[in-house]
Parts: C-alpha cells; sequence; structure tokens
C-alpha cells in the first residue's frame, strides 16, 4: 500500500501545470484509493461542473465528507438542484449536512421540494421521516407527517429509520399505532438492540398506554399466555400470534396450533395438553394472559441483559435481605453515591473549563435542562452559553428554569441553539444510492 500511495503521489507531482481531464481523473482515482483524500478532491474539484450526477461526482462527495468539507458539498450540491439535477444521493447529503449546521429552514425547504417532485420513492418516505422529527421537535406541527401510509413501511426500512418512525406515531393521533409498528419492528430484527430499545421506548417503561392494551380475561389471538407444565413445574410463556408468520424462536404459535385451539376461552387455572400420548399425556395450567403488546416489553426488559451483556440499557438489581428480615437497600445507596460522584465530577470540570452549557450536558448525561437546574443551583458555577457569560448566584436554591425561563440569563438567539441542539440527536441519515 505505501508504494501505491508514493506512485500515486508521484503522479499528482507529474501532473504539471495543464494535464489532460484523463490524466486528471486518474490520478484524482489513485489519490483516493491510497486515503489521500484532500489532494484528491482538490483534483475533483478541478475537474467536475455541477451539470450531472455520476460515480465520479459521488466520489469527490464522498472525499469531501471524510475530511469535513462541508463547504464544497453545500455549494455543489446546491448548483446542482439549481442547474435541474435531482439525484436521491446529492440530495440527502445536502439535507444531512444542512442538518449538521442547524440550516433547518434550508433543510426543510430542500425535502419539501424533493417531496412535490418526486413524492412517491424511498427518499421521499425518509424525508417526511426527517421532516416529522424536526417538526416536533421545533414545535412545526405542519411539517410531521399522520399518514402512515406515506412513511417507510416496517418490511423493509432500515432499523434506525423504522424507530423514528415509531417514535413519530407514538407521539401522533394514533399512538397504538406506533406501539403496533415498533411491535413488528421487533419481529423482523428480533436480535437487534436498537429495535428492542425503539419497542421499550414507544410502549414506555411504565405503564402510560395500559388503557390502549388491557388485560385480557380468558385467551384468545393477539395475547400471551404464562403456563406451567404440570409434570416438571416449569414455567414459560407463548404468544398467540395473530400476525403472519408467528415463530416458535420468538416465542410464538399460530391461533390454529393445537395448544392454542385447546386454550382457546379459557381464563387463568385453566388446563390444556403439552402433549397427547397414548402412554404419558403431559397437561400444562394457565398461569397468567396479557396482552402480547405488554408481554413483549416485559420479555425485552427481564432479557436484555442476557441478549446483550455489553450494552446497558436496563438492569435488575436484587435486594439481599438483612438478618432482621429488612431488605438490604446497599445497592440503591450505591447508585445515590455514584450519580453524587459523577454530579462532582461534572461540576468540576464546568467550573475549572469555560464550556457551554449544552457541553455540560452532554458530558453530564443529562438533559439541558437539568444540567442548567444543577448549574444554577451551585452558587459559585458560572454559566455560559455561546458567547454569553453570566454568573448566576441564587441564595435561595430555586431552579434556574423555574419561573425564571432561559430569559433571566440568555438572549432568544441563545434559546434557539439550545433547542436546535436536541433536535439534532434526533435526525437519523439513510444511505441512498447513487445513480
Amino acid at each position: 500500500m505505501e508504494e501505491a500511495r508514493v506512485c500515486a503521489l508521484d503522479g499528482l507531482q507529474a501532473l504539471g501545470q495543464d494535464p489532460r481531464e484523463t490524466d486528471r481523473i486518474r490520478v484524482a482515482e489513485a489519490l483516493g484509493f491510497v486515503n489521500e483524500l484532500r489532494p484528491a478532491l482538490t483534483l475533483w474539484k478541478s475537474i467536475l461542473k455541477p451539470d450531472r450526477v455520476d460515480s465520479f461526482v459521488c466520489t469527490s462527495l464522498e472525499c469531501a465528507k471524510k475530511t469535513g468539507d462541508d463547504a464544497y458539498i453545500l455549494s455543489f450540491c446546491k448548483q446542482l438542484r439549481t442547474a435541474g439535477v435531482h439525484n436521491p444521493y446529492t440530495t440527502e447529503l445536502e439535507v444531512v449536512t444542512q442538518e449538521k449546521y442547524r440550516l433547518f429552514d434550508e433543510a426543510i425547504e430542500v425535502m419539501q421540494a424533493y417531496l412535490s417532485a418526486t413524492p412517491k420513492d424511498d427518499l421521499a418516505r425518509v424525508f417526511r421521516v426527517r421532516l416529522a422529527i424536526l417538526g416536533m421537535r421545533l414545535g412545526r406541527t405542519e411539517l410531521i407527517e399522520k399518514d402512515i401510509a406515506n412513511l417507510p413501511p416496517v418490511e423493509t426500512a432500515p432499523v434506525k429509520i423504522a424507530a423514528a418512525v415509531a417514535y413519530i406515531l407514538r407521539n401522533g393521533p394514533s399512538p397504538k399505532q406506533g406501539v403496533h409498528y415498533a411491535y413488528e419492528l421487533v419481529r423482523r430484527h428480533y436480535d437487534d438492540a436498537l429495535a428492542r430499545q425503539a419497542y421499550v421506548g414507544t410502549i414506555g417503561v411504565g405503564d402510560d398506554l395500559s388503557e390502549l392494551f388491557p388485560k385480557p380475561a380468558t385467551v384468545a389471538p393477539g395475547c400471551a399466555v404464562k403456563y406451567k407444565a404440570d409434570d416438571t413445574g416449569e414455567e414459560k410463556w407463548v404468544i398467540i400470534e395473530d400476525a403472519d408468520d408467528p415463530s416458535f424462536e420468538r416465542e410464538e404459535i399460530s391461533p390454529n396450533h393445537v395448544w392454542a385451539v385447546e386454550m382457546a376461552g379459557q381464563s387463568v387455572g385453566g388446563k390444556f395438553h403439552l402433549r397427547r400420548d397414548p402412554v404419558q399425556n403431559r397437561m400444562a395450567t394457565i398461569q397468567g394472559i396479557i396482552s402480547k403488546f405488554v408481554y413483549r416489553k416485559l420479555e425485552i426488559i427481564n432479557n436484555w441483559e442476557d441478549r446483550f451483556p455489553d450494552q446497558f440499557f436496563v438492569r435488575k438489581y436484587t435486594f439481599p435481605t438483612k438478618e432482621d428480615g429488612s431488605p438490604d437497600i446497599s445497592p440503591i445507596l450505591k447508585v445515590i453515591d455514584l450519580k453524587e460522584q459523577h454530579q462532582e465530577e461534572m461540576h468540576a470540570l464546568y467550573r475549572d473549563n469555560p464550556i457551554s452549557a449544552t457541553t455540560f450536558a452532554r458530558f453530564s448525561g443529562a438533559g439541558l435542562l437539568k444540567s442548567l437546574s444543577q448549574i444554577a443551583s451551585q452558587g459559585t458555577l458560572a454559566t455560559f452559553l455561546g458567547k454569553i457569560r453570566t454568573l448566576v448566584t441564587w441564595k435561595t436554591g430555586r431552579s434556574l428554569v423555574s419561573r425564571a425561563g432561559f430569559l433571566a440569563f440568555a438572549q432568544p438567539i441563545a434559546i434557539r441553539t439550545v433547542g436546535h441542539q436536541r433536535v439534532r440527536q434526533h435526525v437519523w441519515p439513510q444511505s441512498a444510492a447513487c445513480h
């Protein structure tokens, strides 16, 4: 590889003052191959014109993306659109780059123009997702797509895009639709951590949507059944799956399965055959019946550590019993100690370094409002928002963002920047093919 790199650089030196375009293309490709991206991009800039999109254009834009030359990306892609050249790859790249720099009005304009011209292709569906996320974060409800038929279908959407769709539907007029979408996402990507996280995030850890998924009184399609084998005492769950293609690997059986047929209409305490056999039958007793949507949430939470031991999402801690019979709450106290230690480390970082409140929030892992409240509650911490620095001293210990709100110490432009920073964390790009 080193020899190839030297040859490519020698080729660059040999181009001379007025090289032929074909020679520049060959050298640019050679430089890109050996990862000499900056000189390669310089050559591409001297060759390409924004009048078409081909493999050379895609290569140059990839070089620009990897070297951080976002100005070239924005300029070239805009010139393409101005010239009437519309391509999914360059359009999406332009939008992603605009959002990177919080140029949200420009990004919205580009996406809406694309939707007007090409309303039904895959990128149009992705753009509706991006617009909806921006609409939710910026308070622009007109950007939020409410018709699921216009969003990426769960059957083909990448997991990141589908997770965003579930989030949009969950926060729309029909939260139940979001849960159904996220449930199917898990079924199609059963071992994917993000799909499982998205489902719990959609249905909620608590009982927020419990009224949408009431506990069935008897066994029927769409429920999950806990049963206990009478001979061994082993307890298991099974879902009577009313969606397509049930799989026992996902703990699903169809409503036509012999167990489901025998359990149908029975309540807790009912019995069914695990096995019919002339020598020895095996029976089981129904222990519980819940909605399949509720069960899937519980299954994800309870089995997370076994499936993804290296990915923290949710963990279960046990409380030992003391000699006097009371619970040992030392794990809770340790969590509190660790949280206070982390908070003090963040305060020391903030005190010793002139970082903005948004950076503090990112390091601390807390939300911006909570971080601002923490900063304000410490009478010796200075607050930095962009170029604005205000020493905040709260003798009464009130929350910084209670009644006074942001305007107590920041100008409106800082507020908009804060809001946009939060938007960026919820935007998911999708790679479009270059044609």
